[in-house]
């Protein structure tokens, strides 16, 4: 579990452990904590098997933490899908059963009124 000093050895090592995940299915997750009593904030980046950590302790750092948020959510977001949809979903999406996919029952409407 490395702490790392420098933003950018930071930086690097947490993309590779997003990149590196995408091929597999995709465990990697960033949290970020503040702790105001420390005057800092910590993030972490973890994929179950390494973890790496950085603290921000200068408001000069608030931007680092901005960007690298930033692209992480967007790298994360442009993965492929964890699992394919099933054979019967698609089947019954292009249209396979007549009443049931158009959405009514079949048959004939009843009139409401007397005459």
């Amino acid at each position: 579990m490395p702490h790392f000093r420098q933003y950018d050895d930071f930086a690097a090592k947490a993309t590779l452990l997003v990149q590196g995940s995408a091929e597999t299915i995709p465990t990697t997750r960033c949290s970020l904590a503040v702790r105001p009593a420390a005057k800092e904030i910590r993030i972490k980046v973890t994929n179950d098997a390494r973890t790496v950590h950085w603290h921000a302790h200068h408001a000069d750092d608030l931007r680092k933490v901005l960007t690298f948020t930033r692209a992480m959510v967007e790298k994360m977001q442009n993965r492929q899908p964890r699992a394919a949809p099933a054979p019967a979903a698609s089947a019954a999406a292009a249209g396979g059963e007549g009443g049931a996919a158009k959405g009514g029952k079949g048959g004939k409407k009843k009139k409401r009124g007397g005459k």
